[in-house]
């Protein structure tokens, strides 16, 4: 049934990480620039790129003990997992922040 796909909170995921992606990343992806990843700890990085507008941060911990993500101050944009408010990431978690300048 219709309804079915209106309640299906995978898709809602999806469709939120597909607006994300537009509002942020679409428009500039092309003119992309690294700036660096570090390994934080053990099964656990993070990562940033120059875009046109800003830039985007991201840390994610696979590993098995909480890690700092380090990231520069933003707007956080994604939190998946257990993110606390000083950007402390739980096995699992993912943080992801958006510098505008």
């Amino acid at each position: 049934p219709p309804d079915a796909l209106a309640d299906n909170a995978w898709l809602g995921a999806f469709q939120a990480n597909l607006a994300l992606r537009r509002r942020y990343l679409a428009d500039g992806a092309a003119q992309a620039r690294s700036l660096g990843a570090a390994v934080l700890a053990d099964d656990a990085v993070r990562a940033g790129w120059q875009l046109p507008g800003g830039q985007w941060w991201l840390a994610f911990n696979l590993g098995t003990g909480r890690v700092a993500a380090s990231l520069p101050d933003g707007d956080t944009v994604l939190a998946l997992g257990d993110v606390d408010a000083t950007g402390m990431l739980a096995p699992g978690a993912m943080l992801v922040r958006w510098v505008a300048q």
